[in-house]
């Protein structure tokens, strides 16, 4: 099992050093911005509102950062796929 894990880790970091720098940058910030947000509100907002659901931070961000990332992604692909349509 952490052999398939690590070789999905290095599949996708493949996937992510094949994209534009600027895309990269974007997405990179995009994850960084969440995790921020989310750890600053996250425990911010439960420490003011005194909520008794305790939701982890790191791991909204976490999950938010992943979306961050493949929404671009998804959408290279997509423009990619319309532009070879075009070219046909």
């Amino acid at each position: 099992m952490p052999g398939k894990i690590s070789s999905l880790f290095k599949w996708l970091w493949r996937q992510f050093r094949r994209l534009p720098l600027v895309l990269q940058w974007m997405s990179s910030g995009i994850c960084l911005g969440s995790l921020i947000m989310s750890v600053f509100v996250g425990d911010m907002g439960l420490a003011l509102m005194g909520t008794a659901i305790g939701l982890s931070g790191a791991l909204i961000g976490a999950i938010l950062g992943g979306i961050a990332v493949l929404v671009p992604w998804g959408t290279a692909v997509v423009y990619r796929a319309k532009r070879q349509a075009r070219q046909k």
